[in-house]
């Protein structure tokens, strides 16, 4: 059998950006929230990430590609943004970050990959503070915001 990856960008702000909500918030960042019942899959999701990565795992599977490996190539969350842009914020992007973390070391997996690691790559953990506006993200390794 030959075995493929298929990458992806999932980005949760960009979910929480459209529907601006305190509920849609904690869905996006791994915390306490109502959860989200999909009546396509059957299955109800407690955070939005597993929720993206299932859809995608279930796209490959209906294109005849159910083996297909997931991996995450850029994922992340914006600390800083245009004045229009709502959630940008370096609480938001700290607790993002530590938030899924904590979620790939429960080895839980997704409901459609139960107990599988899945090889992923965080969008700039260094503050790139030459770039404008919403290029800005991630601020985990920024010098003026690590606590010793």
């Amino acid at each position: 059998m030959i075995k493929f990856l298929f990458m992806i960008n999932p980005y949760p702000y960009l979910a929480y950006r459209n529907d601006p909500h305190p509920k849609t918030l904690a869905f996006c960042l791994f915390q306490p929230n109502s959860d989200r019942y999909d009546p396509g899959s059957k299955i109800t999701y407690t955070n939005i990430f597993d929720a993206l990565v299932n859809a995608v795992k279930s796209v490959l599977k209906g294109l005849g590609f159910p083996n297909a490996e997931i991996v995450v190539a850029e994922i992340g969350w914006p600390y800083y943004s245009d004045s229009d842009e709502v959630g940008a914020t370096v609480e938001n992007a700290r607790a993002f970050i530590w938030n899924l973390m904590s979620h790939l070391r429960s080895m839980k997996g997704t409901l459609l990959m139960l107990e599988k690691s899945m090889d992923m790559y965080i969008f700039t953990l260094y503050d790139k503070d030459l770039s404008p506006g919403r290029c800005r993200s991630d601020p985990l390794a920024s010098s003026d915001r690590i606590s010793p």
